[in-house]
């Protein structure tokens, strides 16, 4: 539940997660909540209503009548505090700790399903950096991912318009990352995707070339290829949800993907940030 990470409001936050049971077909009116919380149902009316505060011995139950997880209890106990804080000073601290958790769990990475490989040292450090450096390493490993290109990925030549020694080099990298495996005359695929932490060293510079060649390619694109791009004005609780929703939408697009035959490589792209 994404949205949850995405406001300051411990009251928005309850609501959710009541919406979600519903969703489950565990409807929970607020008497019952009420009830589960120890205090009067007017009183919690006029918590919801924004004239009242909870207390933390009443969130701590109204999340186990929630059925918060302990990262959903930790954060909306953090937002009852903001709430409840009075002093400018406390309330900017506390403004910070509830930034660095939204910007934790809206963060894309955080929410990707696919394996996740972290710098060793030596030689698997260079072997990362090669293929994480390289748009067209991970370019060629989407398309092995299809049978008939691994089953002679000489041919990616023609398709790709790449340089065969190039092609070599990137196969010869794959095979030592353990990500394909060629056996006997064949090819074998081992990893199907890969996944890079955004806390790495290069993800900053392997999402900046992976534009860079996007670009590229996107300036010969044909007619019907489609792309998107807007200046806007807002503020940064929208961004905030707009965030929220584009993780949404990449939990959805990686469900259409994984239940999709394998028969060319696309690529998508977003970037959401400030001008300021």
């Amino acid at each position: 539940m994404l949205e949850f990470y995405s406001t300051h409001d411990y009251r928005r936050c309850l609501r959710l997660a009541l919406d979600r049971l519903e969703l489950r077909g565990e409807r929970i009116s607020n008497q019952a909540l009420a009830e589960a919380m120890r205090v009067q149902s007017p009183y919690l009316s006029k918590v919801f209503s924004g004239s009242a505060d909870l207390s933390e011995d009443q969130l701590f139950l109204a999340a186990r009548k929630l059925k918060l997880s302990e990262d959903e209890h930790r954060y909306v106990a953090l937002l009852l505090v903001f709430s409840r804080a009075s002093l400018k000073e406390r309330k900017a601290e506390l403004l910070l700790e509830i930034e660095a958790w939204q910007n934790r769990k809206l963060s894309p990475s955080e929410n990707r399903s696919a394996p996740q490989i972290a710098l060793g040292n030596g030689s698997e450090t260079e072997l990362l950096s090669r293929y994480y450096l390289d748009p067209w390493a991970q370019i060629i490993h989407m398309y092995l991912t299809i049978p008939k290109w691994l089953k002679d990925p000489r041919h990616l030549v023609s398709e790709t318009r790449i340089e065969a020694s190039r092609l070599a080099d990137i196969l010869k990298t794959l095979e030592e990352l353990e990500i394909i495996e060629f056996k006997s005359g064949v090819y074998r695929l081992l990893k199907d995707q890969l996944h890079l932490s955004k806390k790495s060293v290069l993800c900053g510079p392997q999402q900046n070339l992976m534009r860079t060649l996007s670009l590229s390619k996107t300036a010969n694109a044909p007619a019907d290829a489609y792309s998107f791009l807007a200046t806007f004005t807002a503020n940064e609780k929208t961004r905030l949800k707009i965030q929220a929703e584009f993780v949404n939408f990449l939990k959805n697009v990686e469900t259409l993907v994984q239940a999709a035959p394998s028969e060319d490589v696309y690529q998508i792209q977003f970037d959401l940030f400030s001008w300021s």
